[in-house]
């Protein structure tokens, strides 16, 4: 659902996108990846905008989904509900540690430099966050990043 332009003027809100943008951007992401024949999918967090998925990016991710191809469309959408979790967690702790600045309307100011790895960036830094995630994934029988 796209947010209306009153609440973008009022305070800065973060989109949790189902695709890495800017690949699919709108609605269904995850279906037009899968029917794309796509070999990754990934996830985008970023500022929204009068502009649909447009904003400055905070975070992205990217999990291989080859394997997945073989439990359908179900499956890449969970893998990419994991993936929208994750950065919802990383999104928070940078607000969270000062390493993001969203107070500014519609400009990010990075603080600090985040951490990146293989699949994400940036990548939960608070052990208890991963730990927290990881038993996420076990919870949910996922393994979206390894």
């Amino acid at each position: 659902r796209k947010v209306t332009t009153p609440l973008l003027g009022y305070l800065p809100v973060v989109n949790f996108h189902p695709s890495y943008l800017p690949a699919f951007k709108g609605l269904r992401a995850v279906e037009s990846a899968f029917k794309s024949g796509v070999r990754f999918i990934g996830a985008t967090s970023h500022l929204a905008t009068d502009c649909l998925d447009q904003g400055a990016i905070i975070g992205q991710v990217m999990t291989p989904i080859e394997l997945a191809y073989n439990n359908g469309i179900k499956e890449l959408q969970r893998i990419s509900y994991a993936q929208v979790v994750y950065l919802s967690l990383s999104c928070m702790e940078l607000i969270s540690t000062r390493k993001l600045n969203l107070a500014d309307g519609h400009e990010m100011k990075w603080i600090a430099s985040p951490i990146f790895c293989s699949f994400a960036n940036p990548c939960l830094e608070n052990p208890l966050l991963a730990k927290s995630f990881d038993q996420f994934q076990n919870d949910n029988a996922l393994r979206t990043f390894e």
